[in-house]
Order: C-alpha cells, then sequence, then structure tokens
C-alpha cells in the first residue's frame, strides 16, 4: 500500500485510464460530446499539474493531497468558485469510476468538499424585447435559407426551454405538427414531448417548406436544423447567429441558454406552475427551477400583500 494514498492496485496509464472513461460517459452515461470534452479537459489538467505523461501511471495522482494541492493552485490563479467546483465534481466521478472498475483501492476524491457557488440566472430578455428580436429575424426570413433556418430555432428555443445541444439534435420526425408538440433528448439521453407555440409552428412550417430544402446538399443529412454546408448546424453557428441577430435587433445580447431561461422566466411571471416548468427544462430537480422564483419576486410580493390577511 502506498504512504498516505490507500492505494495498492495495477499501474493504469494515464493515455489507458482517460480512454477507457471517455468510453464509459459516451455509452454508459449517454453524456453529451461537449461534456465529456469538459470532463477529459478537467482531468488533463489535474494529471498534467501531477506531471503525470501519457504512459505513466495515474496512481501518484490519485490521492487526496495530490487532488487537494492542484485546487489550492487553482485558487491562487484566481479560478472562480464555479470553475472549481466543476473540476471537483470532474475528479469525483472520475474517482468514483475508477473505484467501482478497480482502478483504484480506495475513492480518494470522495473527501472534496464542493465550494459555495452563487446561483445567479444567465442574462434574461423582457417580453417586449423577445418578441422584438423573433419579429426582427421574421422580417429576415425570406432573406436566404439561412436566415429563415435561424429564425425557426429561435422561435422553438423561446417556445420550448430547449437547450441549443437539443435543438441541434433533433431530425423533422421529432416535430408533431398535429400535436404541436416536439420531441427533446435531453441529458442522459431522457425523452420529453414538450409543446411549442402556434408563431413557432409558423416558423418551422415556413423553414420546412421553404428553406430547408435549399440548404439540403447530397448525400441528405438527417438533422431538421441544417448548415450552410448541408451537415447537421453546429452549436456554435447557433450562438454566433443569436448574438448577431440580438445586435442587428437592437436587444441585450444574450446566447440560446439566455433565450431558453427568458422563457422560463416569463412563464413563471405568466402564472405557470414550477413544475410544469421543470418538465419543460428537463431538469432532474426541481430545486435547479426554483432559482427563477427570485427573478419575478415583485410580481410574489405583491400577490402576498394583496392576499395574505396579515400582510
Amino acid at each position: 500500500m502506498e504512504k498516505g494514498g490507500g492505494l495498492k492496485m495495477r499501474a493504469v496509464k494515464r493515455g489507458e485510464a482517460l480512454e477507457d472513461y471517455r468510453r464509459y460517459l459516451q455509452y454508459a452515461k449517454s453524456f453529451s460530446p461537449a461534456s465529456i470534452k469538459a470532463y477529459l479537459a478537467d482531468l488533463r489538467g489535474w494529471l498534467d499539474h501531477c506531471g503525470i505523461s501519457e504512459e505513466q501511471s495515474i496512481l501518484p495522482a490519485c490521492t487526496l493531497p495530490a487532488a487537494r494541492n492542484w485546487l489550492a493552485q487553482l485558487r491562487s490563479q484566481g479560478q472562480t468558485a464555479t470553475t472549481i467546483a466543476r473540476k471537483i465534481a470532474a475528479l469525483r466521478a472520475f474517482s468514483k469510476w475508477a473505484k467501482q472498475n478497480q482502478l483504484l483501492e480506495t475513492d480518494f476524491a470522495k473527501q472534496l468538499r464542493t465550494p459555495k457557488t452563487a446561483k445567479n440566472l444567465p442574462h434574461t430578455l423582457s417580453v417586449s424585447q423577445a418578441e422584438q428580436l423573433l419579429a426582427w429575424c421574421e422580417s429576415q426570413a425570406d432573406t436566404n435559407a439561412v436566415m429563415a433556418r435561424d429564425w425557426a430555432i429561435f422561435e422553438l428555443i423561446y417556445a420550448t426551454g430547449a437547450r441549443v445541444g437539443e435543438i441541434c439534435a433533433l431530425v423533422p420526425e421529432d416535430i408533431d405538427f398535429n400535436s404541436r408538440t416536439v420531441r427533446l433528448w435531453g441529458k442522459g439521453s431522457k425523452e420529453r414531448i414538450v409543446p411549442f407555440s402556434p408563431q413557432a409552428e409558423k416558423a418551422l412550417r415556413f423553414y420546412l417548406q421553404r428553406a430547408r430544402g435549399e440548404l439540403q446538399k447530397t448525400p441528405p443529412a438527417d438533422a431538421l436544423f441544417l448548415g450552410a454546408q448541408g451537415g447537421t448546424v453546429s452549436e456554435r453557428i447557433v450562438r454566433g447567429r443569436l448574438h448577431r441577430a440580438c445586435a442587428l435587433a437592437g436587444v441585450p445580447d444574450l446566447g440560446p441558454h439566455g433565450l431558453r431561461h427568458s422563457m422560463a422566466s416569463h412563464m413563471l411571471a405568466g402564472g405557470a406552475d414550477l413544475r410544469v416548468i421543470q418538465e419543460m427544462l428537463g431538469h432532474s430537480a426541481l430545486s435547479t427551477t426554483q432559482r427563477y422564483t427570485h427573478v419575478d419576486a415583485h410580481r410574489l410580493i405583491g400577490a402576498y400583500q394583496q392576499a395574505f390577511p396579515r400582510a
């Protein structure tokens, strides 16, 4: 047994361990490519700090003191609590997996304590600003196929609160115009059916009838939303196009995540139940959705003052 680490296992090389873990995240956990990339980047940063090369055993780095030393260095470099919390989550997940798969004798990262982070929501648009953005997109939809696609994407994100990755992963069969619903595949490949608005239906029909065929190339792609080269539109492109649209429409800048949160905030202000919003957003825990309650504090205070007998 190694001193202080409690480890007595075969010397698994860094490259081998990370590749096995990548496969686990992809096939067993169904993580998105972006999530896998982020997890592995954090683990590589930790192993680099510990001086572990691709051909060296990971065991010297798999100790609680080594992990704490790395995190202390990150704090000294000015890394935020949110960033450090994410890196701790990556370490703990890897440590648990390695222990379960007998790469390690102890779950060394289990004792790491996650720092408290501010649960701030991203910037959101007001209802009038969201309407202004989407009205501008509609006014540009007949100029070219890409603008028609953008209008449909932004309307669908705002109508459903979908993540940008969920939108990019859609195929035409996921849209049901009869019930006006869309089938979304969330984190961990969890399926949910979400309704969308008449305005989103209008944008989708316009895109499908007037623009998608123009973007389609040979061989045809299966994706609902296509890029200028005919393949699946990327999350990066959608983000860039939304930033551009915000600037040209004259509304505050935000990304797809902000548009998703705008939908949730507006639904709450309109009286929607938190459980309904939770289901639409695909949150596994209601506590995640409850962050929205502070957004509409003035409405809640007003309702309390009107309704509570001793207010």
